[in-house]
């Protein structure tokens, strides 16, 4: 299924007819709105920032972070939240009947490694999302 997503990820990104904009510590172009399960209900709105993403049209599909917080490693578990929000959203509002989900890619480097996760939805219309992770430690040379 890996082998398969990440077919569908190059072809889809090939039939692109606008070019993908890199933007580097600026907020999305749009904000997320949810409810916190601990709370009255009521709505919070919060305007992603990443480290670096690539976004077409606007639309973040690849966000990276780099490690701020080396106890708890909040960026990380922000930039994973963030990229399943994407993923949801994107199949949201994608209108044709294919099986195959919008993948968001996610990369978090760290002092010695950097790990790339590929996060999806396997069913559209559900609110499961799921991810695939890779760890690449950096090769140091002597």
């Amino acid at each position: 299924m890996h082998d398969c997503l990440v077919s569908h990820l190059v072809l889809y990104y090939d039939r692109l007819l606008i070019p993908p904009s890199t933007i580097s510590r600026k907020p999305w172009s749009f904000p997320i709105i949810g409810k916190l399960d601990n709370e009255d209900q009521k709505y919070h709105k919060f305007t992603p920032m990443n480290d670096f993403h690539l976004a077409i049209q606007g639309f973040p599909y690849i966000l990276l972070a780099v490690i701020s917080d080396e106890t708890y490693q909040s960026d990380r578990y922000r930039m994973l939240i963030q990229a399943s929000c994407l993923a949801r959203l994107a199949n949201m509002h994608h209108n044709t009947q294919d099986a195959i989900p919008f993948v968001v890619m996610a990369i978090y480097f760290d002092k010695t490694s950097f790990q790339r996760y590929l996060v999806f939805q396997p069913n559209k219309y559900s609110i499961k999302v799921l991810m695939t992770f890779l760890f690449f430690p950096y090769a140091y040379h002597g």
